[in-house]
């Protein structure tokens, strides 16, 4: 028995760490209407609505992360199509960093690690 209680401590502290404690919005955001930003960029305003078939747009963002998550596990949320959220029609995105491609964004994942680009 005292090795389930035991067990069971540990992974509440675990899951203790992942719970959201504190929300920063992102409000400078700009967008490309090219895969790769050679369309120049534009801001990108919440609330504001992009998109057809088959078209693609870059996003960008430039933010500090607060010294006090230095030892936090950071994430980013990406939310779309206002208060209800993803839904199956909204876009797809790829997270890169780099130059390289760190997570795929859709419907079903919403979030990516902040703390590996952070290097924190």
């Amino acid at each position: 028995m005292a090795f389930i209680l035991e067990r069971t401590e540990q992974f509440l502290n675990i899951l203790k760490g992942t719970i959201e404690q504190e929300r920063i919005t992102i409000s400078k955001v700009d967008f490309s209407e090219s895969r790769d930003g050679s369309a120049g960029w534009k801001p990108f305003h919440e609330g504001s609505y992009l998109g057809s078939n088959d078209s693609w747009y870059r996003f960008r963002a430039s933010f500090e992360i607060p010294e006090k998550y230095r030892d936090r596990h950071v994430k980013c949320r990406v939310l779309t199509g206002g208060k209800q959220g993803w839904n199956p029609l909204d876009p797809q995105f790829l997270v890169i960093r780099n130059g390289h491609v760190q997570q795929a964004l859709d419907a079903n994942h919403g979030t990516f690690d902040l703390s590996r680009c952070a290097g924190l």
